[in-house]
């Protein structure tokens, strides 16, 4: 089996990596970044692409005291590669090409090294987990290394499809409640049958719903309102909500590396102790990782 690699799923970058369990062979020095790299028209026009508000191209944008970072996954000569922009005030933008580090997600951080267009070593890691920056919370805490600086801040996923985890921690005490009630439910038993997975978060009418699969039981909604959590299964014939599974949240003890052929990027709470993962498909038969050739850094 081989790895698939995806500029839309971001953990997928570097999975061949950090995921021995997708490739008979040794881990490549370089991944094939092109499958799946543009977004259908359809999902795209559906989320927004290119509007002023929502950048057209996938990536984070990093905020922190005094400065500001952007990575954007572009396309350079037909092929993709990442691009970063770090500004900080009163001082020159710095612009580096980046690749998924040698150690991406061996801790369950996401990571990123280059070198800058002026020669300065850069390494960026994110960590999935509320942060707080300008006046709201985002979905992860981002630290730049740039020479012999450091900088912290908070990273937001940018781009045409951005996924259901980016609201996680809106939903992590609706999802603990749902867990909670589900121990003295009918609900217990399906527990028992497999993996609990949260696939998909969002608010009807003020509630929060949480999707869930335990195993292979089929798919379970928790309503989370003022009230005690109330259960409703899915209907087998239902279609996917928008970017359902795209990734899957783990609670609790983050799964071994590579379980279920899945990159899992842990999750932490504000104290920063691990809940639990994000976790994306990274295989798939078919597809090779290749090794291109180095693209010349790209000035703005």
């Amino acid at each position: 089996m081989t790895c698939k690699t995806s500029l839309i799923r971001f953990a997928v970058l570097g999975g061949c990596l950090a995921l021995a369990a997708c490739t008979d062979a040794s881990p490549p020095a370089h991944l094939d970044l092109q499958h799946d790299f543009e977004p259908s028209p359809a999902a795209a026009a559906a989320s927004g692409a290119g509007s002023a508000a929502q950048p057209a191209r996938p990536g984070y944008a990093i905020v922190g005291a005094g400065f500001s970072g952007l990575i954007e996954f572009d396309e350079e000569g037909g092929r993709p590669v990442i691009l970063y922009r770090h500004a900080v005030d009163g001082a020159p933008a710095l612009v580096a090409e980046l690749e998924p580090a040698r150690d991406w997600l061996s801790d369950g951080r996401r990571r990123f090294e280059g070198v800058s267009d002026r020669g300065v070593p850069v390494e960026v890691v994110l960590a999935s987990g509320p942060c707080e920056a300008v006046g709201r919370v985002h979905a992860r805490s981002a630290r730049v290394a740039a020479g012999r600086l450091e900088y912290e801040g908070c990273a937001r996923e940018t781009g045409p499809n951005v996924r259901w985890s980016e609201a996680l921690p809106r939903f992590l005490d609706p999802i603990s409640a749902c867990l909670e009630a589900s121990r003295s439910s009918a609900v217990a038993t399906l527990r028992a049958a497999g993996p609990t997975r949260v696939v998909h978060a969002r608010r009807e009418d003020g509630v929060a719903v949480i999707r869930f699969k335990f195993g292979e039981t089929g798919r379970w909604d928790c309503l989370a309102g003022p009230a005690r959590p109330q259960w409703r299964v899915v209907a087998s014939d239902a279609p996917d909500l928008p970017g359902e599974g795209d990734p899957v949240f783990a609670p609790g003890r983050p799964p071994e590396a590579g379980e279920a052929c899945y990159l899992w990027e842990h999750v932490r709470d504000r104290t920063g102790a691990v809940i639990g993962a994000l976790g994306e498909d990274a295989c798939t038969p078919g597809i090779a990782a290749g090794a291109p050739a180095p693209v010349p850094a790209r000035l703005p």
